[in-house]
C-alpha cells in the first residue's frame, strides 16, 4: 500500500474548496494518471454550487442506502432496458453544451394546462423554451387527432405555464431508479422564460481523464471513469495471489465522504474479504467530493454507485453496472 502522506500530497483535501497542491510537493507521482492536470479540470467544472442549490430547492429528498441495497437485489440478475421516459413529459434534442441530448421531463407539466382535455396526455416538446410538439397517452400511443387540434392552442408553454420545470437530460435506468447526471430547470413566471439553470460537469473526478471521448452525454465516459478508478487501485494497493470477484455499493457516509458495502458474494471467503477490506480503505480516504449525486426522477439525489469488482494476476478491473449489459 502507498505511503498515506505521499497520497495525500497529491490527491487534494478537498478537490473543489481548497487551492491545488502541486505534484511537486511529493516525491511521489502518478505516471498513468497524470493527476495535477485532472485536478484542475475538476475543480474548474464540478461546480458545487450548483449541486447546493438543486438539493435546496427541488432534490430536498435522497435515496438510502437501505434503498440502493434493496434496488441491486431485486434487479442485478436482470438487465435495465425499461424505457426511461415512459410515463413522462420528454424533450426532444434541445440543443445545450455544443450537443444534442434528449431529456425526460419530471414536472408533470400538462397537469397545470388550463385546458383540462389535455391534463390526461404527455407532452413531447422541443428546444429549451418548450414548445409543444406532439402528445401521447400514459402509454405512448400518439393522442386522438381532435386532442393535437386543440393541443395547437397550448403549443407555447410561457403562455400558460408558472413556476419551475425540471427535466433530466439522457435519463438511465440503474437497478430500478431512473437517474441522470445532468439536470436542468426551467422557470417560468408571468408569460416569459426567466431562467434557464443546467448542470453538465463530469459526475466524478475520474472522468476527467478521458482523452478520447469529446462528444457524448453525462454516461459516455463511463468507460473511462472506472478503468481510471482501477488504475488508481492498481497503483494504491499491491495484491498478489489472489483472485476473486465481488459486487459493492460506494455510497456517501457522511458530507462529501464515501464507503463501501459488499453486496455479493452474502458469504464471501478469504480473498474477498482481503480485497474489499482494502478497496473500502482507500474508497474512504479519498478526498471530499470525488462523487456528485445522480439526480433521480422522483426528485430525489442518488449519491450511489453499483460496481462489479474483479481482482486476479492483471490487478483491479472495475465495472459500473450501468455499463453491464
Amino acid at each position: 500500500m502507498l505511503n498515506r502522506f505521499l497520497l495525500k500530497a497529491i490527491w487534494v483535501a478537498n478537490v473543489c474548496l481548497m487551492p491545488i497542491i502541486a505534484i511537486a510537493q511529493s516525491d511521489y507521482v502518478f505516471p498513468d494518471l497524470g493527476m495535477e492536470n485532472q485536478v484542475r479540470i475538476y475543480n474548474r467544472t464540478c461546480h458545487l454550487q450548483i449541486h447546493k442549490w438543486l438539493k435546496q430547492n427541488h432534490f430536498k429528498d435522497s435515496v438510502t442506502v437501505k434503498e440502493m441495497k434493496e434496488a441491486f437485489y431485486q434487479n442485478y440478475k436482470y438487465a435495465t432496458s425499461n424505457n426511461p421516459y415512459a410515463g413522462f413529459d420528454s424533450l426532444t434534442a434541445p440543443f445545450i453544451g455544443g450537443n444534442n441530448y434528449p431529456a425526460v421531463i419530471i414536472t408533470e407539466v400538462m397537469k397545470s394546462c388550463p385546458e383540462k382535455r389535455l391534463r390526461p396526455f404527455r407532452g413531447i416538446w422541443r428546444n429549451t423554451n418548450l414548445l409543444l410538439q406532439s402528445l401521447t397517452d400514459t402509454k405512448g400511443q400518439e393522442c386522438p387527432k381532435h386532442i393535437a387540434q386543440i393541443a395547437k392552442r397550448w403549443q407555447h408553454l410561457s403562455d400558460w405555464y408558472h413556476g419551475d420545470v425540471v427535466w433530466l437530460f439522457s435519463p438511465k435506468n440503474y437497478m430500478g431508479f431512473i437517474v441522470s447526471g445532468h439536470p436542468a430547470v426551467s422557470s417560468f413566471y408571468d408569460g416569459t422564460q426567466v431562467a434557464y439553470n443546467y448542470y453538465s460537469g463530469p459526475t466524478n473526478f475520474f472522468q476527467c481523464f478521458n482523452q478520447r471521448v469529446l462528444d457524448g452525454d453525462w454516461h459516455a465516459t463511463s468507460d473511462i471513469s472506472t478503468f481510471a478508478l482501477s488504475n488508481f487501485l492498481n497503483l494504491a494497493v499491491d495484491i498478489r495471489n489472489i483472485e476473486c470477484q465481488f459486487s459493492v455499493l460506494l455510497h456517501e457516509k457522511a458530507r462529501g465522504e464515501y464507503t463501501l458495502e459488499l453486496l455479493l458474494p452474502q458469504e464471501p471467503d478469504q480473498n474477498v474479504r482481503i480485497a474489499f477490506s482494502e478497496m473500502r480503505f482507500e474508497i474512504e480516504h479519498l478526498p471530499t467530493d470525488f462523487f456528485l449525486p445522480y439526480y433521480t426522477a422522483d426528485f430525489r439525489t442518488m449519491m450511489g454507485r453499483y460496481y462489479l469488482v474483479t481482482v486476479n494476476n492483471n490487478g483491479w478491473i472495475i465495472k459500473d453496472y450501468m455499463d453491464i449489459p
